[in-house]
C-alpha cells in the first residue's frame, strides 16, 4: 500500500499540469509544499507520471481494486453458514462449500479448522486377522529371510527362532 494519499496524488498531478507538464518541476514543487527536505524522499518522477497517466485514463489517481474476489473474514455469520452447509452434507468439499456460500476457499478452510475444529481425514479400511493368518505370516517371513541373507535378515531370523525373546541378549549384554 502506498503512503501517498489522494490529496498528495492530486496535488502532484495539478502541479504537473500547472508547470507546463514538467515532471521535474512538479516533483520539486511537491517536495517544497509538503516540507520534504530531500527530493529522494518524495515520490519519484516515474510515480508522478503514472499518477498523471491514470488520471488521464480513469479520471482518478487512486489505485484500482485488485482483481478477484474481495477479502473475506471469518465472521460469526459466515461461520454459521459454513456450519449449516456441513450439517446439510458432511461429504461436501471445501471448494463446493466456498462456491455455494460465496466465501473464499481459504476463509472456508480457516473456518473449518480453527473455528469449527474440523480436520480432513481419510477412512482407513483394515482387514482383520484370523487365527489361521498368523502361521501364514510366519511362513512368509521365513521365506523372505531365506531369499535375502543380510545382517538384518539374520537378526530377524534369530528373533523368530527365540519367539520374540531376542531383547534379553541385546539390552542385558554381559
Amino acid at each position: 500500500m502506498s503512503h501517498w494519499s489522494g490529496a498528495h496524488r492530486s496535488f502532484a498531478v495539478e502541479q504537473y499540469l500547472k508547470n507546463g507538464e514538467s515532471l521535474v518541476r512538479a516533483h520539486r514543487t511537491f517536495c517544497t509544499h509538503f516540507n520534504i527536505r530531500r527530493l529522494s524522499d518524495g515520490p519519484s518522477t516515474q510515480l508522478i507520471w503514472s499518477w498523471v497517466q491514470r488520471f488521464r485514463q480513469e479520471g482518478t489517481t487512486l489505485n484500482r481494486a485488485p482483481p478477484g474476489p474481495s477479502t473475506s473474514v471469518a465472521t460469526p455469520e459466515r461461520v454459521s453458514e459454513v456450519q449449516n452447509e456441513i450439517i446439510r452434507n458432511p461429504r461436501k468439499s471445501i471448494r463446493k462449500i466456498a462456491a455455494s456460500t460465496g466465501i473464499k476457499k481459504s476463509t472456508v478452510q480457516v473456518i473449518l479448522k480453527k473455528k469449527l475444529r474440523l480436520h480432513p481425514y481419510k477412512m482407513q479400511i483394515v482387514q482383520g486377522l484370523n487365527e489361521r493368518d498368523y502361521p501364514l505370516r510366519e511362513i512368509f517371513a521365513r521365506t523372505m529371510l531365506e531369499r535375502f541373507r543380510t545382517p538384518t535378515a539374520v537378526r530377524l531370523q534369530e528373533c523368530i527362532q527365540k519367539n520374540g525373546r531376542h531383547l534379553d541378549d541385546i539390552v542385558f549384554k554381559k
